[in-house]
């Protein structure tokens, strides 16, 4: 049975969507139509292009989700700069937590393999430690629809790490956690589990532009909002 989540949600608890979106300065919800139909929804995962803002898109919906009262957790991934110049990418929890995932390196020694994307050579052992006991605590709340969990990146640098894998896997078969996360637009050599999450049948993917950024964020909370009820 196929519903739409979107006027579900707007029948049940109208007010309360509509104050929330006009809060945080968003488009009139009155012109927001439903572009989808899902059935009991598990995912929110959004294809993003590197630059287009996904990360300052995907603090907004964290927001905005424990602003309505949801617990939310997770991480998300940010550049570092100095002087101007990306020297990596540090891993940022929900709750304020911060290390890095990767560094600009030098060229590897003979003999000696680093974990590396391009220029960037990955931290494992800051990134799990980080991001696996998030993803454990989030995997295992008590009851359905108890948490969101927030996962941005599923990408090169963090697939690294098997246990990650693993933990990922885990938390989506995890009954009643909804997951939003970002995943990379295909380019190249597919990433295995980036192409298993892309064709599950629960998952609804947007695809994220410089254009569309600003106008996604409503669709976005509201899609999560209605695949816990």
């Amino acid at each position: 049975m196929f519903r739409d989540p979107v006027e579900g949600l707007y029948r049940r608890d109208r007010w309360r969507v509509e104050e929330m979106l006009r809060a945080h300065g968003l488009v009139d919800v009155g012109m927001i139509e439903s572009r989808w139909k899902v059935g009991a929804l598990e995912m929110v995962i959004w294809g993003v292009v590197g630059g287009v803002g996904k990360t300052t898109l995907i603090q907004k919906a964290s927001e905005l989700l424990q602003s309505s009262g949801l617990p939310v957790d997770g991480f998300y991934t940010e550049e570092v700069r100095q002087g101007g110049r990306r020297t990596g990418f540090d891993v940022v929890t929900l709750s304020g937590a911060r290390g890095p995932l990767s560094r600009v390196g030098s060229e590897p020694q003979p003999g000696k393999r680093d974990c590396r994307v391009g220029q960037y050579v990955v931290d494992l052992t800051s990134f799990e430690q980080l991001a696996l006991p998030v993803l454990k605590n989030a995997g295992s709340s008590g009851g359905p629809g108890q948490r969101v969990c927030v996962i941005d990146e599923i990408g090169k640098m963090e697939l690294f790490s098997q246990p990650f894998i693993q933990a990922v896997r885990q938390i989506l078969s995890s009954p009643g956690t909804v997951v939003l996360g970002t995943i990379p637009i295909p380019k190249g050599k597919p990433l295995a589990l980036v192409e298993e999450i892309r064709s599950r049948p629960d998952v609804k993917v947007f695809s994220v532009t410089k254009e569309n950024r600003n106008h996604l964020l409503p669709d976005i909370v509201m899609c999560v909002q209605s695949s816990r009820t």
